[in-house]
């Protein structure tokens, strides 16, 4: 009995790895296996997440291959010319979820989501959408899709905006970076802001929350990625922005960034300042890196990215 065990163990972690792979036929092999030495309901599990995840594997390369096989906007998103523009948000954010480069890796996956992404900007814009209907040009009246990426368009519409932290901090980094560059890079991300964000914006006039405790915000929260604290409504907060949810997500992403990148901000520049005492000699090793509060504003867009997905796919 003890010999069945460990190697229905060891069958349990080869059809692990043969799911990771994506070898869905080889782990449901080794699973059943694993559940035929020693039942029990660790092992049924993993058999009945193998048939679902090759499911899904299947259902996903399908979706792939229907988007890449049309030219039709409609079609792509899956909608129909009489949707409204939030039918076809709601449809954009439902295929972008499982086709974005970072959840798929699927053949075809990056180019299909790459077509939602065109479909989409074209058609929530109601100029280019009627002039789509009316001719069924994929490149209405000069509309060059280029100039807001799929990645721009994804990070927008769920709320994070992935070119604020460059724009600051790109000089601290390289010195060939000159005003005309960081306009180009900016122009995108205000382009879809302009169009995606600015209504919310107008309504929200004050932060719902403050840096420091004041008479009306005094309850302190921790942000989840950095731990940065920050105050709010103990009365209103949880309701309006309840814990997990898209919206705690993105306010706590504002808190994390205004906060490292003040940090980041003054530790580059005493770190020049030091650099400046060894302009005949060679500095420490440790001036010439990034500081631990840049490296940290880096790698926050991805962080808060996960999270909003994960989110995302839980409502």
């Amino acid at each position: 009995m003890d010999n069945n065990k460990i190697e229905a163990e060891n069958c349990s972690k080869l059809a692990y790895d043969a799911l990771r792979s994506k070898s869905f036929n080889k782990a449901l092999k080794l699973a059943q296996r694993a559940v035929s030495l020693c039942p029990c309901e660790e092992y049924s599990k993993l058999v009945t997440q193998i048939k679902c995840k090759q499911v899904e594997n299947e259902s996903h390369s399908k979706l792939i291959k229907d988007i890449l096989s049309t030219e039709d906007y409609y079609e792509i998103l899956n909608v129909t010319k009489s949707s409204s523009e939030e039918e076809i948000k709601k449809a954009y954010k439902k295929l972008a979820l499982v086709l974005h480069p970072d959840k798929n890796s699927l053949p075809g996956a990056e180019e299909a989501f790459k077509k939602i992404s065109i479909a989409c900007q074209c058609l929530t814009d109601a100029d280019k959408r009627r002039i789509y209907d009316q001719t069924g040009s994929r490149n209405p009246r000069g509309f060059d899709p280029t100039i807001v990426t799929p990645e721009q368009l994804f990070e927008a519409f769920f709320g994070i905006d992935i070119n604020r932290a460059h724009v600051r901090t790109s000089h601290m980094h390289s010195n060939r970076h000159t005003p005309s560059n960081n306009i180009s890079q900016i122009a995108p991300i205000l382009l879809i802001s302009s169009i995606i964000i600015f209504s919310n914006l107008l309504s929200q006039p004050s932060k719902p929350y403050s840096t420091e405790p004041t008479s009306k915000y005094y309850n302190a929260i921790k942000t989840q990625v950095s731990g940065v604290y920050y105050y709010v409504d103990p009365h209103s907060f949880d309701m309006d922005y309840p814990p997990n949810s898209p919206q705690r997500i993105k306010l706590e992403y504002e808190v994390d960034f205004g906060y490292l990148e003040n940090k980041c901000y003054v530790q580059n520049q005493q770190r020049q300042r030091a650099l400046a005492k060894y302009a005949f000699s060679n500095p420490p090793k440790h001036l010439l890196e990034l500081p631990e509060s840049c490296q940290s504003l880096r790698s926050l867009k991805d962080k808060y990215k996960k999270l909003q997905m994960k989110s995302f796919q839980q409502v």
